[in-house]
Order: C-alpha cells, then structure tokens, then sequence
C-alpha cells in the first residue's frame, strides 16, 4: 500500500514545485480590462477583469487537441474555460484558443466551429482549393456536409477569391477566408 507519511510529502514536494514554478513565470503585457491566468506549462490565458477573481481560484492546464484549450478537473471531469465562461459550446472569433474574453467567444455548434479554422493543407497556397493540372487549379466548399466543387482557374488566387466568396457567402461571421476583409479571420498559418 505504501507509506502514508512518505506519499503526504511527496504531494506537499509537487505541490511547493508546482508554486515555486508559477512564481517564475513573466506574464504577458497587461490588456486593458481582462487579465491573465497561467497554465500548468508556462502559458498564459486571458479573460475579463470581472471574472479573473472566481476563475483564478483554480488550477488551469492546457488542454484540449493538442493542448490548445484552457482546461480544468471540475467533480473528476476536464472542463474548458470557454465552456465554463459561455455555459455553452463556444468558438474563439479571432482563432486565439487562449483569449477568453467575452467578446471573443460566441455560441457555436460544432459544424459552426469546425468553419471558423485555417487551413491545414501544407501542399497547396490556400484554403479551399487544389491542384488540378500543371495550369490549372481547383476551388471547392464543403455545404452541408457535401463538397460543392466552384470551378477551375488559372491561378491559386483566383481560386482561393473564388473559395472566399462562397465562404462568406455559405458560412457567415464563422467564414475563415484567404484574403480576410477588416473584421473576418485569415485561413493562412502564418
């Protein structure tokens, strides 16, 4: 069963660790009305100044595929912080997992939130579109769950504006587009 004593002090060791830690890390610049929380691994998340009181009593991690989320342990279960500030299922208008502002978080399903994301294609310019031959290119959306192929081009911008159009079109506030107008999120890493 092992030693109660010697199990006590190795989680009082992990716990003084876990502070001796936190007290080194540099947090980021102050934001106007919101404030940062660290993580377990150095990382810091922000939400509004009227909530860092009540949330900052608990021990955030990151979480989540691949650690992107905020995540806490809530009556044995991970619970994300977007979750816990929205009481619903959440999307991040702006793509940053780790600002959790109110005004970067809105209500969104999951199809909604599976819109709202860059591009993941390494071997292609941009979002929505394909190699079709040595001079041509290809742009297609998916609607519905089927894919809806939009036409053939001759450049990977005209079909990427081509994808774009039909994004804002078919997706609304939760389109990620290529070239993003003031107010839209970016498909490209970058």
């Amino acid at each position: 069963m092992g030693n109660p004593k010697i199990a006590e002090e190795g989680r009082r060791w992990r716990l003084d660790d876990a502070r001796r830690r936190r007290a080194l890390l540099v947090e980021p610049a102050p934001i106007s009305g919101a404030r940062w929380i660290p993580l377990a691994d150095g990382r810091f998340t922000l939400v509004d100044a009227h909530l860092y009181a009540e949330l900052s009593k608990l021990n955030w991690r990151g979480g989540g595929s691949r650690g992107r989320y905020a995540s806490t342990i809530v009556a044995g279960r991970t619970t994300y912080l977007h979750a816990m500030i929205l009481g619903a299922s959440a999307d991040h208008r702006n793509g940053d997992t780790l600002d959790n502002r109110l005004q970067n978080l809105r209500p969104a399903t999951q199809r909604q939130q599976c819109l709202n994301v860059k591009s993941r294609a390494r071997k292609v310019p941009f979002k929505g579109i394909y190699k079709k031959s040595r001079n041509t290119w290809g742009a297609s959306i998916r609607i519905d769950g089927k894919r809806v192929h939009l036409g053939s081009f001759a450049s990977s911008e005209d079909a990427a504006r081509a994808y774009d159009e039909a994004a804002r079109r078919e997706h609304g506030e939760f389109a990620c587009v290529n070239f993003p107008r003031p107010g839209e999120r970016g498909a490209l890493h970058g």
